[in-house]
């Protein structure tokens, strides 16, 4: 299902570095929610992450036309379609999501980190977040602090890559 998507994507011009969240990566995640929370999902794909992690109301930023259709079809509501011009402390849920572009990772992070209005966020990023000042400060304006909870990689995936993340 991830090549057809990623082909049409491609096709499209519409492939914003869309790497589906592995399976055991989700897990975790769940493993670490209570029941049911509202999930914001920051540049959701096809919303495979929000159905695994929720049965909750769920919540959408996504560029993709494309992916925005399966969105629309699986019942999600897609709250912005630029996550840059997006305004995320007007969108109040239990849990904001996000496994961003890597090469924007930083600035996804501590925008995210900055105007959330969640009680927990859940970020996939790459390993060398740690090395982040933006991230750091970003956390560190919040009066926050960041638990890891668990390293993997993108190797085996639906649509593999090298990046190693916490």
């Amino acid at each position: 299902m991830s090549r057809e998507i990623v082909g049409k994507l491609k096709a499209d011009g519409e492939d914003f570095e869309w790497y589906p969240t592995t399976s055991k990566i989700l897990n975790v995640i769940k493993g670490d929610l209570r029941e049911d929370v509202s999930i914001l999902d920051c540049g959701a794909g096809d919303g495979r992450a929000l159905e695994f992690l929720t049965d909750g109301s769920r919540y959408a930023i996504e560029k993709s036309n494309y992916l925005m259709s399966l969105l629309f079809e699986k019942g999600i509501v897609i709250t912005g379609t630029d996550f840059n011009q997006s305004t995320l402390i007007d969108k109040e849920v239990d849990v904001i999501f996000c496994n961003p572009p890597y090469s924007e990772y930083a600035a996804w992070a501590s925008k995210i980190i900055r105007e959330a209005n969640s009680e927990y966020i859940y970020l996939v990023i790459p390993s060398r977040w740690t090395s982040s000042n933006t991230i750091k400060l970003a956390i560190e304006e919040r009066g926050c602090e960041a638990k890891v909870l668990g390293s993997d990689d993108f190797l085996d995936a639906d649509r593999a890559a090298r990046a190693k993340i916490d």
